[in-house]
């Protein structure tokens, strides 16, 4: 009796002790947030996806009009604390906070159930506790501190149910909801299934079902949409897509440029895959377009690809930080190194947690089969905390230290390193040409200065285009190389019908960058509106060219067609603006005009 108290104060400590530490840290952030962003409260890119789906929820209900672009949970998540606190981020990030502290408490927890030395679960727990891009997402409106809650949380039930314990359907629960969080979950749970038919064979059936209810809803809801049997969101295939493709190298691309839209990706990849395809396709479809592409191109190329796989298995354990959705120029990267002892520690250890090894080594496949970001690491953060933990403290540790620096020195190098082997099967002729324009850029400019337009760009999408101009002019100020201020800036003036300021700062814009394609067409339609033709069509046909699926210029290049009497031009412009938008009553009756320009009376009169 005396030895379970014993363990049990040993369990307790670390574990309250280390969760106490993270909330802490995480609300302190919150709070410096909340008094020094100036752009506290203007969501940009996947939170604002988010954001909108959480007020959609709201004010229309669960069922969503359409299938869900993304993994759904969050927007749930946040729809739930929208109705209960109000729409300030505050709440939620407070919230956030305290399931990052509960993470960094479970991994405490994990190492004590991974290893009988006292000291793996304080070595565990502060490395969640005190991980600088744990705390970066935790405090952001990203589904990530829920994934990895959810995920953490699970792995404890499970591994309990795996030694015998009770909890195998909790466990599959909750798997299967982390996965509505964290769409490539689903790829680790053939896996959980198999490993418990072979192990518990009695249970292996209630797993499934608990793992299957989560999913059985998402699939449900885009069934009811009229989106098809698709098991979570409608993205998967392009994203595995934007991982594999001729022009990829090491960070995520697609030939093609996305608008300025909180869900712009799905639907551009529905666009360009209905193009492709010569008819309209439905989100299922769309889905199987792009994973028929990526297996035209393994088949292809079969080691290139298992070398960018290799190469993009080493990005899950460089120290390099790559943040899609958060700026992490400035946070100490720490997560690479403790991937890499996670992994050591994993390989080295014989204890029964054959079930949670194979979780770790699937899901970090799972991130690797697509592309590598930071977002995409930390849900697993908890897990490799606990096995660096085992890594460092056990016997043997010194040996284990070695290798893991061998290979965290290894996985530093730059991608581009010819003699690493991924590098050589990848890239044997070197690194892929990509045409001049094709891969479209952001670079993040200082913080204070993104900050400004990220106040700005999401003026623009409040409509309150006023303020988004005001905003965009500061920026240009403060850094007048910021071009994507410059193409907001024009845009703003377009609306408000400043045409030949528009014009002039949009024409700055590509004077700057050539590339810019959002800059041309602003410098189009400028032009278009100010009665120059001939100087508007140039504009609009480079826009064209450097993003040759953007409806709005079709139609503005069909009305100038129109305009200059050139009417199978404008007959082929129209046509491909009215393949996207059958709906557009406006496009019928410009095809009638070109019709009847053409001396086709009967085809005028059947759209006119």
């Amino acid at each position: 009796m005396r030895q379970l108290e014993l363990r049990g104060r040993a369990f307790s400590q670390p574990v309250w002790v280390c969760a106490g530490l993270a909330l802490v840290l995480r609300v302190a952030r919150v709070l410096h947030l909340r008094l020094t962003d100036p752009a506290w409260g203007a969501h940009l890119m996947d939170a604002a996806f988010y954001d909108s789906m959480a007020k959609g929820i709201l004010a229309d209900g669960l069922l969503l009009d359409g299938p869900f672009l993304m993994a759904p949970l969050y927007g749930y998540f946040l729809a739930g604390i929208y109705g209960l606190a109000g729409t300030d981020p505050l709440p939620v990030l407070l919230i956030q906070a305290g399931l990052g502290a509960a993470v960094a408490g479970m991994a405490a927890q994990l190492a004590q159930m991974l290893s009988d030395d006292a000291r793996a679960p304080w070595v565990a727990g502060l490395l969640i506790a005190l991980s600088p891009v744990a705390i970066t997402y935790d405090v952001s409106l990203l589904s990530v501190s829920l994934s990895s809650f959810l995920l953490t949380m699970s792995l404890v039930a499970l591994l309990r149910a795996w030694r015998g314990g009770t909890g195998t359907v909790a466990g599959g629960l909750l798997f299967g909801v982390a996965t509505l969080a964290r769409a490539n979950l689903l790829l680790v749970m053939p896996w959980l299934v198999a490993a418990f038919a072979w192990r518990h064979r009695g249970r292996a059936l209630a797993l499934a079902v608990g793992l299957a209810l989560p999913i059985g809803l998402s699939l449900g809801h885009n069934l009811a949409v009229g989106a098809g049997p698709v098991p979570i969101s409608v993205n998967g295939g392009v994203n595995l897509y934007r991982g594999n493709n001729p022009l990829f190298i090491d960070e995520a691309v697609h030939p093609f440029r996305l608008p300025a839209e909180e869900d712009a990706l799905a639907h551009k990849a529905r666009l360009v895959a209905s193009m492709a395809e010569g008819r309209w396709l439905g989100w299922r479809a769309t889905d199987r377009h792009w994973v028929g592409r990526t297996l035209d191109h393994w088949k292809e190329a079969p080691v290139r690809y298992l070398g960018l796989f290799l190469r993009k298995l080493s990005q899950v354990f460089s120290p390099r930080e790559v943040g899609d959705n958060v700026a992490l120029g400035g946070v100490p990267t720490t997560t690479g190194l403790l991937m890499v002892l996670g992994l050591v520690g994993m390989c080295g250890r014989r204890r029964d947690d054959g079930l949670l090894r194979g979780v770790g080594l699937l899901s970090l496949g799972s991130i690797a089969l697509f592309f590598v970001v930071s977002r995409y690491r930390v849900p697993l953060l908890a897990l490799m905390s606990a096995y660096a933990a085992v890594a460092v403290v056990e016997r043997g540790r010194s040996r284990r230290l070695v290798v893991a620096a061998l290979l965290f020195g290894l996985v530093a190098l730059p991608t581009s390193t010819r003699w690493l082997p991924w590098t050589a099967m990848a890239e044997p002729d070197g690194p892929p040409e990509r045409p001049a324009c094709r891969v479209d850029v952001h670079t993040l400019r200082a913080p204070d200065v993104e900050a400004r337009y990220r106040l700005a760009a999401h003026a623009v999408i409040k409509g309150e285009v006023e303020e988004a101009e005001g905003g965009f002019r500061e920026v240009l100020e403060l850094d007048p190389g910021h071009t994507a201020a410059g193409v907001g800036l024009s845009y703003t003036l377009l609306v408000r019908g400043a045409l030949q300021e528009a014009a002039g700062v949009a024409a700055f814009v590509v004077e700057q960058d050539p590339c810019d394609d959002k800059a041309w067409g602003n410098l189009g339609t400028a032009l278009l509106r100010m009665g120059k033709a001939e100087a508007a069509t140039k504009a609009l046909n480079e826009a064209n060219r450097l993003d040759p699926f953007h409806p709005p210029t079709w139609v503005a290049l069909g009305r100038l067609a129109l305009d200059a009497g050139e009417f199978q031009s404008a007959e082929r412009w129209l046509a491909r603006a009215a393949f996207v938008s059958p709906e557009r009553t406006d496009l019928e009756a410009l095809r009638g005009l070109a019709a009847l320009g053409q001396g086709d009376l009967a085809g005028a009169r059947a759209r006119l």
